[in-house]
């Protein structure tokens, strides 16, 4: 999981130093929103996973898939519940949509 998310997040940078000045803006936008959204899911992914082996070692099994399931649920809310909703809000606020 970390190799991919290291792989999604540093992707943008290559894509747009390859692709900047051929008039394809958009397209690296998009593609760059997709790569960096992959690369919080596999980072959250290896990072909940790395706390619950460190917890399953340490405190026991149970508690440290607790604890990494737990971790997946905050990252899940910080990185992708929370900023929907606020998108939301504000679109209803402006009675606009998203792109």
């Amino acid at each position: 999981s970390s190799l991919v998310a290291a792989a999604l997040l540093i992707g943008p940078v290559a894509l747009h130093r390859i692709l900047t000045g051929e008039q394809t803006k958009d397209t690296i936008v998009e593609r760059a929103h997709r790569m960096a959204l992959g690369g919080l899911a596999f980072l959250a992914l290896a990072m909940s996973g790395a706390v619950a082996l460190a917890l399953s070692v340490s405190a026991g099994r149970l508690t440290g898939l607790v604890i990494g399931f737990g971790a997946l649920v905050l990252f899940a809310s910080l990185w992708f519940v929370w900023p929907l909703l606020t998108r939301r809000q504000a679109e209803a606020a402006t009675g606009s949509t998203a792109d």
